[in-house]
């Protein structure tokens, strides 16, 4: 096998990945002249598919206050497991490094908290205490702007690798 060949990925990947971009366009469809009170429905039956697409547990928007850049408070969620409470709103204090990473525009990806770097010791407690077992939080962001917010999906159950 030529060294081009070891680099191809696997039909199988190439039809998720193919799956994938397909999810994305008719979500992205859907939001096409939706009327604005259609709008909170409308993104909650998208963070169930992304939900059941990535096989998570759990997927939250984040936003931003102006009036209070501390916090970062949900706007929407969807939870796959019986009695989880609905997130609330969160402070810089409990999340000091991945609110760093986000507002740099840097997507954050850990396997488990302890795959967490030493730097986000107090993210890596916060998760602990809040049940993640792995997270993916992607910065929000509308055109060049700073980041406004975060998507973030998260496995409750189990740890997992995010592909």
């Amino acid at each position: 096998m030529s060294e081009v060949d070891s680099a191809r990925p696997a039909p199988a990947d190439l039809e998720r990945l193919l799956e994938f971009e397909m999810l994305l366009a008719e979500i992205s469809t859907a939001f096409i002249d939706l009327s604005p009170g259609d709008l909170d429905q409308q993104i909650e039956v998208t963070l169930r598919r992304l939900c059941r697409f990535l096989g998570t547990d759990f997927a939250v928007l984040w936003q931003w206050s102006p009036a209070a850049p501390e916090v970062i408070s949900p706007t929407h969620y969807v939870c796959a497991l019986p009695d989880i409470p609905p997130p609330g709103p969160m402070s810089q204090e409990q999340y000091p490094w991945v609110r760093r990473q986000i507002l740099a525009g840097k997507t954050v990806v850990a396997r488990s908290p302890e795959a967490m770097p030493a730097e986000a010791s107090v993210d890596r407690e916060t998760c602990r205490a809040v049940g993640i077992k792995s997270a993916l939080c992607l910065p929000l962001c509308v055109g060049g702007e700073p980041p406004v917010g975060a998507l973030g999906l998260n496995a409750l159950r189990e740890e997992r690798d995010w592909p």
